[in-house]
């Protein structure tokens, strides 16, 4: 059943934190979420809790889901020293915007835009880090431009892995930005699911 597909992952990853929590090496984990996605399909427990119908209902499942991760790590011991990330891929798609609307809720909020297209609105999304032995801690606003893909160069910087010319070009270490708010990327290049380009800078946008 596909409303069983969401609790099988959450308990996978919360598997994988309780057997590698226990190996001296670091681990990595990435926990794709099925959720928001379609089919939306929110378990009873989650049905009606969020009084933003299933869709809302979908998205209180997803926190809930985080919360068990977060909880593993407290459990296991490895919180403090984890770099836990949560963010998006994308900004709202459009076949669920009237879905979204009904229930009076603005996912963008002011930002134009949706998924696969070039305005701020598809494909500015939150990006919530936390690793406290890092010095990442949670309560700041970060106002610097990042991207995902610097992930592959953060990580391996802190893992002390270095990046043999031609690896991961795109990536930048914003270990930086996460621990004092230093910006590290000046720029984005970006593209819209038809081809067109965007180019960020500042508060600047060159679509």
């Amino acid at each position: 059943r596909l409303d069983k597909v969401m609790p099988a992952i959450t308990a996978k990853a919360v598997e994988t934190i309780q057997t590698q929590s226990k190996t001296p090496e670091p681990f990595f984990l990435l926990f794709a979420t099925t959720s928001p996605h379609s089919p939306i399909v929110p378990q009873p427990a989650f049905q009606g809790i969020s009084e933003a119908g299933p869709y809302g209902d979908y998205i209180a499942q997803t926190d809930g889901a985080v919360g068990q991760v977060v909880a593993a790590l407290k459990a296991a011991g490895v919180y403090e020293n984890t770099l836990l990330v949560v963010s998006s891929d994308n900004g709202p798609a459009p076949f669920m915007r009237e879905l979204i609307r009904s229930q009076q809720h603005h996912p963008s909020g002011p930002l134009r835009g949706l998924k696969r297209d070039l305005l701020e609105g598809g494909h500015r999304v939150p990006f919530i880090a936390s690793w406290p032995q890092g010095g990442v801690s949670g309560g700041r606003r970060i106002d610097a431009t990042l991207s995902l893909t610097d992930l592959f160069a953060t990580i391996a910087g802190i893992v002390g892995v270095p990046l043999e010319e031609g690896i991961a070009e795109d990536s930048l270490d914003i270990l930086p930005t996460l621990r004092a708010n230093v910006s590290v990327r000046k720029e984005l290049v970006y593209h819209a699911a038809n081809g067109t380009t965007g180019l960020r800078q500042g508060q600047w946008a060159y679509l």
